[in-house]
């Protein structure tokens, strides 16, 4: 139960790392999703789940545009509902991708972590 007591621990593991870590890429990436049989697949996963997301929020936006625009013609309101159905668009494709990927099923920073950790040792 410590993740009661401290429940931002792995944040704090990393961002109070001794020396800041070199950018990677998304080939470095693909590495370490070859190279760990267990958090590869869950890294995977939810880079992934980031395309859910961006849909969800350009359907939102998009789809609220238009109605908002076609019932109401005023455009600060159509600006206002675009912004609103973008969040509430991410909101939902981030939620279809949590159920639709099996991301309930693990902690999600747990293979941010390992990345990062597997990232610091190949930069030494």
């Amino acid at each position: 139960m410590d993740v009661l007591k401290d429940p931002f621990r792995d944040l704090k593991e990393v961002l109070l790392r001794a020396k800041s870590l070199p950018p990677y890429t998304k080939k470095d990436v693909d590495t370490f999703i070859a190279s760990d049989p267990v958090y590869g697949p869950q890294l995977r996963k939810m880079n992934d789940a980031k395309l859910f997301c961006y849909a969800g929020t350009a359907g939102g936006a998009v789809g609220t545009g238009f109605m908002s625009h076609a019932l109401g013609k005023q455009p600060r309101i159509t600006a206002m509902a675009i912004l609103g159905g973008g969040f509430v668009g991410m909101a939902l494709g981030g939620e279809l991708a949590n159920f639709a990927l099996g991301l309930y099923k693990f902690k999600r920073t747990e293979p941010k972590k390992k990345f990062l950790d597997w990232w610091e040792k190949q930069n030494r």
